[in-house]
């Protein structure tokens, strides 16, 4: 690498050194002059610098690694050899570095990347890719660049295009686009949405080598309506991996398309047993029944109807002796059960298999002769004497036997184990003590027996991962968490199923045990769980996606948009324990959240995340600071308070010049010691009263002491107990509500917002109750009321909440009351909504504008656009959130107002609106409207004659300035058609756009004369006519 060579002298070779050193670090200095030097310095000292830079490419300080790209950056075409060889076989952060030096160099980076993209090292294309996402400044040939990446047949490639498109802050403008988009970036939720559009990219991935990718696919065809996901199912319900099969089969099952059924029903032949069993529920789903004895047997088979198998006799014997060449060993076992019990019957067909030339159905029957034989022997001990019976009484007498043993659910025999065990390489010794522990009868011995068994390590896993069959639950639990003690990677699929099963104990066993093997591809499966009805699975669960680290922490960002308050709080506790950087950032994130709960679940997160991460979360502290909402800065305050630490004081200080009366008051009451909550506090504190007892009553009510005892066990830190006590509040019904209205007035938030949800689930009287709080109540209680009543959209409710926006003083409870509301998205609360959209108060304007976006009415769209005129940008911000909610609505509405207002602030505002909105206008007049709103003038000489209407109209009521382009623009277009106009603008206000009319129309020469006399004869302004007469008199002379 001639570029990098270096031939000074060892005395400055030493100085330099020394020197390089020092500018290395300071270009991780916190203060821009100090890193803006370094950078010129480096630039200045050149070659040498080269490798100290390329080594800082991979530094952990994301300063130095932005400041040495950026120097990198500066050496030009000289550099970008090397530069493109790092972005291709770099570690990622080596790559992301170069890829910002290779930025800088702008068109002289794109012949080079253009060739890295057709590479056939899908390194090289990646790297291309990671590049363009720096250059998007070059404008739209970067989009087109990264667009052609998203169809590589690489994923890795595909993933860095769509980032690098998010990079340069690309909006899809066809939705093939936005197909390979969400392709690329393995968003299948987004791309499902598109329906048939997301057709062809599909039909490209389910030939790909990708297993988990082709199981995803088939998991949402289900949810595509177009006829060909059917078809791109049957592909899959043919794929050579059984795990592929198996859900394609669900899917089938799910999308209810009658013309899967023989598909269907041709899957219950499958080799794998799995599959078999999921094609029965999917037949099942829809109302399939049999049709032949053969469709009939397969089923009972995989349904485990023993009895009703059993009483098909010769009928079910070709599935019988099919299956007994199954790879499950399982499954031939319960055949050669079935065929046992048949008696001379099950025999003889036996015997007829072993005759086979078929090698493989040979070796079954053997080994099921094999069984029987050991079976008979074991029974002939112990059969007592009775007369002579005919063969078809001896059969009648083992089904019974067998029946019998199939109650008490046999389990798989000496035999089998033996085998398995000898096949996995264990000692003899232990192969003869296991195999009778495991054939035991007992539960208890065969659930010691696989504890014992996990000291074989990895050679115990298949006999433990068949041991997940077994029925009885404290054996299985024990193959669970044996498995998950051994770390079994092989066992996650088969773990994976089992977290849907009906008993807690067994999907809490599994999660712990998935947790212990940390296999990524089971995070989806432990995070779904965090909805589990059972507190001790989400739990578990929560701790074992905390084992994964940071590789959870996208998923679990996924999990904020859920409605299900459980599942966002148990997101935010998992967090708490990933110690990243990128934790704390979620956790504030969820600081906006709109319940109080989980506001307050966020606070405990970042205070325990504070212990390891302590230096991060007062960095975040002072973001927060300058650009951190009222919520935010509000929950920092109660993080901060929570700490005990001086540089946790000193940050919490800072707050105390808030330029937010709310936010400052919060700060000085924590730095006295006040307790802090995730509420918002009003700016004039008021006196707490206690809510009074009933009118007509001298003293407070009689509580009977059950009642109290519930109250008591309400407030109990422990979970369970709380749980336990909140059963018995709707086993008592009414008579718990005034108990609980009077305990609102224990000062813990979190109690009383249990105790609020509570009230709320015990009918009309419970909810009235509230309703009074709401009106009569202290802060604290009106803002827990507003929340909790939320989540009952009836008319009561949503009347009571809108008297609130109406008439409460308070701008907190007004928010609440709004966000509540919003969160119903019911049309009644529309009036309401539309009158808080009109507030002075930014955080209650902000909530109410919020919720007209959820209300799906046209009515809510046009106090949307009118908000759009406020000068606060979150407003603005917020405001094209909800209009965006509204869709095509939204953009035909903001087009009629852009067309017609004359306004030029407000026009502006629109257009950018219809920008975030993605808006494609459909006539050239509508663009012109829309130009003018930008000032793009030269644009609008382009679109010509159909521009001069709407320049027209945008004339009176612009500025000088803007004024003067106008007539410009006018006059540059041309044609007769723009003298009428011109000869318009000669009485305008601004001299200076009269004078260029008239310039402009003096071109024209006696053309003009006749438009311009028609002027003068039509003329009722006496001014007008005297400026027309005279130019007319100009033109003539």
């Amino acid at each position: 690498m001639a570029f990098f060579d270096q031939k000074d002298n060892s005395n400055a070779e030493n100085s330099i050194e020394s020197e390089l050193k020092e500018l290395m670090l300071s270009l991780g200095s916190k203060d821009w002059q100090i890193r803006q030097n370094a950078a010129i310095r480096l630039t200045e000292i050149g070659k040498p610098a080269i490798v100290h830079l390329l080594k800082a490419l991979d530094s952990d300080n994301s300063l130095i690694q932005t400041g040495a790209a950026e120097v990198l950056g500066t050496y030009g075409e000289a550099a970008l050899p090397t530069l493109l060889k790092l972005v291709t076989t770099g570690k990622e952060r080596v790559r992301d570095g170069a890829a910002r030096a290779i930025g800088q160099n702008g068109d002289r980076a794109l012949a080079p990347l253009k060739e890295a993209i057709k590479d056939k090292n899908y390194r090289a294309r990646r790297g291309a890719a990671l590049s363009l996402g720096y250059l998007g400044y070059l404008g739209p040939e970067i989009e087109e660049l990264l667009i052609s990446v998203l169809d590589d047949d690489e994923d890795a490639v595909r993933e860095q295009a769509a980032k690098s498109l998010e990079n340069i802050n690309w909006k899809p403008k066809r939705k093939s686009h936005m197909a390979l988009f969400f392709n690329a970036k393995n968003d299948l939720n987004s791309l499902v949405k598109l329906d048939s559009e997301a057709i062809p990219v599909l039909k490209k991935e389910i030939v790909s080598k990708n297993i988990e990718k082709k199981k995803n696919i088939a998991s949402i065809l289900a949810r595509i309506k177009d006829d060909q996901a059917s078809v791109l199912l049957l592909k899959l319900l043919e794929d050579c991996d059984p795990q592929v099969r198996q859900k394609a089969v669900e899917a089938a099952g799910d999308r209810g398309d009658k013309r899967l059924v023989p598909y269907l029903i041709k899957a219950l032949e499958d080799s794998d047993s799995y599959v078999r069993m999921e094609a029965a529920w999917a037949l099942d789903k829809t109302g399939w029944r049999p049709v032949n004895d053969l469709q009939k047997a397969r089923y009972l088979v995989i349904k485990e109807k023993w009895t009703e198998l059993l009483q098909m006799r010769e009928k079910a014997l070709p599935v019988l002796i099919e299956l007994l060449k199954d790879n499950n060993p399982s499954v031939r076992l319960k055949s050669t059960e079935v065929l046992r019990a048949m008696g001379n019957l099950g025999y003889s067909a036996i015997n007829e298999a072993l005759k086979s030339e078929d090698k493989e159905l040979k070796r079954g029957a053997t080994e099921a002769a094999a069984h029987i034989k050991k079976k008979n022997s074991e029974t002939a001990s112990v059969k007592t004497t009775r007369k002579p019976s005919t063969p078809d009484e001896e059969v009648e007498e083992q089904i019974k036997r067998q029946k019998a043993s199939m109650a008490a659910k046999s389990t798989v025999k000496e035999d089998f184990w033996a085998n398995l065990m000898r096949r996995n390489g264990l000692d003899e010794e232990r192969i003869l003590r296991f195999s009778k522990a495991l054939s035991d009868e007992n539960e208890i011995i065969r659930a010691a027996a696989v504890e014992s068994l996990k000291n074989a390590g990895k050679a115990g896993t298949e006999c433990m991962i068949i041991l997940l069959s077994d029925k009885k639950n404290n054996v299985k639990i024990a193959a669970i968490e044996s498995l998950g003690d051994i770390k079994a990677q092989k066992a996650a699929p088969y773990l994976v199923k089992l977290t849907k099963d009906k008993n807690e104990n067994i999907r809490s066993a599994t999660a712990h045990s998935l947790g212990q093997i940390s296999e990524p591809k089971t995070l989806p499966t432990l995070i779904s769980l965090f909805s589990d009805n059972a507190p001790q699975v989400r739990r578990t669960a929560s701790d074992s996606v905390a084992k994964f680290n940071k590789i959870a922490l996208p998923l679990l960002k996924n999990t904020f948009l859920e409605q299900d308050m459980t599942v966002r709080m148990t997101a935010i506790r998992t967090i708490s324990r990933i110690n990243n950087p990128a934790s704390i950032s979620l956790c504030v994130r969820m600081l906006n959240d709109s319940e109080y709960d989980v506001r307050e679940c966020a606070v405990k997160a970042l205070r325990a995340l504070s212990e390891n991460l302590f230096n991060s979360l007062i960095d975040e502290s002072q973001r927060i600071l300058i650009q951190g909402t009222v919520m935010e800065k509000s929950g920092m305050i109660s993080v901060l308070s929570g700490i005990d630490d001086l540089g946790a004081k000193k940050a919490l200080k800072n707050f105390e010049s808030d330029s937010d009366d709310t936010i400052k008051n919060r700060a000085i009451s924590a730095l006295k010691g006040e307790s802090q909550d995730t509420r918002v506090r009003p700016k004039k504190p008021q006196t707490s009263k206690k809510l009074q007892p009933k009118q007509g009553t001298s003293k407070a009510r009689e509580v009977p002491a059950e009642i109290k005892l519930v109250i008591s066990e309400l407030k109990s830190p422990d979970n369970e107990i709380q749980m336990k006590a909140a059963e018995k509040v709707f086993l008592i019904g009414d008579d718990m509500i005034d108990p609980l209205i009077d305990s609102l007035n224990y000062n813990n938030s979190e109690y009383q917002n249990f105790a609020a949800e509570l009230i709320t689930g015990l009918g009309d009287k419970a909810i009235k109750s509230l309703i009074n709080i709401l009106k009569t109540g202290n802060l604290d209680l009106k803002i827990i009321a507003a929340q909790n009543l939320g989540k009952i959209p009836e008319k009561i409710t949503i009347d009571a909440l809108g008297e609130v926006l109406f008439k409460e003083p308070d701008n907190t409870v007004r928010k609440v009351a709004a966000e509540s509301l919003g969160f119903m998205g019911d049309k009644r609360s529309l009036e309401a909504l539309i009158h808080a959209a009109g507030e002075v108060n930014p955080e209650v304007k902000g909530a109410a504008i919020r919720s007209l976006g959820y209300i799906e009415d046209k009515k809510a769209v046009k106090p949307l656009i009118k908000a759009l005129s406020d000068d606060n940008h979150d407003i603005w911000q917020t405001t094209i959130e909800a209009l965006r909610n509204h869709g095509p609505e939204a953009i035909e509405a903001l087009t009629e107002v852009l067309n017609n207002t004359s306004d030029s602030s407000s026009k502006t505002k629109i257009a950018q609106a219809l920008d975030e909105l993605n808006w494609v206008p459909e006539t050239e007049e509508s663009i012109a409207y829309y130009l003018i709103a930008k000032k793009q003038w030269e644009e609008l000489e382009r679109i010509g004659k159909p521009a001069i209407k709407p320049l027209i109209e945008a004339l009176p009521e612009s500025d000088s300035e803007t004024g003067l382009f106008i007539v410009t623009t006018i006059a540059n277009i041309g044609g007769n058609e723009s003298i009428l106009p011109l000869a318009k603008a000669l009485c305008n206000k601004s001299t200076k756009v009269r004078k260029k009319a008239e310039e402009a129309i003096l071109l024209f020469g006696k053309d003009a004369v006749p438009v311009l006399e028609k002027i003068v004869s039509n003329a009722r302004d006496p001014t007008e006519r005297t400026f027309t007469m005279n130019l007319i008199r100009k033109i003539e002379n």
